[in-house]
């Protein structure tokens, strides 16, 4: 685990993070609460992050305040609204899924088990805390719900160590377009342009195929759950390895081709419309600073809103 982490080059030229990290929870992985009652076994991985370290963080967060919440924009996302009581689909289950965190090479950092709860906090956190303790300063994290986990994150008692090491938080490039805007502005990394190109939604092919091993363990022990998930997560990274040159040579090629075909035509606009380099991050300020002004919707932005819809309402 983390051993292809490696340090900054002689010379290298700083950047803004020093490593790209995604993290989401699956509750594909989920086991019935009395299968293998008889097997007492614990399968020891350094890919799991222990329900012990994971419980430190639980209720241990204050609420937000007006002021501490940056974007209101997820009361939607069933993530941001998960609870420790247990729905209709979590009944008789013990774990109900792993939350899972993997750099941008497609590479298992960690895990830990969801248990009998939805998507809590207190999954994240203990691995930011896991992030904050093994790689430093420099990390960028990218969260489905990242705005809102941002909040909740330096609200807890990592909040100090966040800021001391400059970790950043995003939201998937995919999952975040149904963020509103002024969300997108503060989180989104195609906004923010300090991540390249990296979408931070590497989970989602890495769960694509661990949903595979799910049938394996929905009624063996803890003990048997645990070893097969490390064991698909060690054979993932160790196939992650194998393509890892052409992996990044696809990548570079990847930005050198937009840099060959998008540059120009940006460039012809920006000479067309007189748009310099400085006035297009003024563009993002500007916008910023309109919608930390703005309180709530414009009333005549609404009315027309509203006539719009009673147009398509009768059409």
């Amino acid at each position: 685990m983390m051993s292809h982490s490696i340090g900054q080059l002689r010379d290298e030229p700083p950047l803004p993070h020093t490593k790209l990290v995604s993290c989401d929870g699956n509750n594909s992985s989920k086991r019935f609460a009395h299968a293998g009652h008889q097997d007492h076994r614990a399968f020891d991985s350094d890919y799991l992050i222990g329900e012990e370290e994971v419980n430190t963080f639980a209720d241990e967060v204050p609420p937000a305040t007006l002021q501490d919440a940056p974007v209101q924009c997820t009361d939607k996302w069933k993530t941001s609204r998960a609870t420790d009581n247990a729905t209709h689909w979590m009944d008789g289950m013990r774990e109900t899924g792993n939350f899972l965190f993997s750099c941008r090479h497609g590479m298992i950092l960690f895990s830990s088990d969801m248990v009998r709860s939805g998507e809590l906090s207190k999954y994240p956190l203990a691995g930011v805390q896991r992030l904050l303790q093994v790689f430093g300063e420099g990390i960028a994290v990218g969260y489905d719900i990242g705005c809102d986990f941002s909040g909740t994150a330096m609200r807890s008692r990592l909040g100090k160590d966040i800021r001391a090491l400059r970790l950043s938080f995003y939201v998937g490039a995919f999952h975040g377009y149904a963020h509103n805007r002024k969300c997108q502005l503060e989180f989104h990394p195609r906004i923010q342009c300090t991540a390249g190109l990296e979408d931070f939604e590497t989970n989602e092919w890495i769960f694509s195929r661990q949903n595979g091993t799910a049938h394996l363990f929905r009624y063996a022990s803890r003990f048997h759950r645990h070893m097969t998930l490390h064991l698909f997560w060690e054979q993932w990274d160790h196939d992650r390895r194998a393509v890892l040159a052409d992996f990044l040579h696809k990548k570079y090629k990847h930005a050198l081709e937009i840099l060959d075909t998008v540059g120009p035509t940006v460039r012809l606009y920006q000479a067309r419309s007189q748009i310099s380099d400085e006035q297009f991050r003024q563009f993002i300020v500007d916008e910023k600073e309109y919608f930390q002004q703005l309180r709530k919707e414009p009333e005549e932005e609404k009315i027309q809103y509203e006539y719009l819809e009673t147009l398509q309402e009768l059409s």
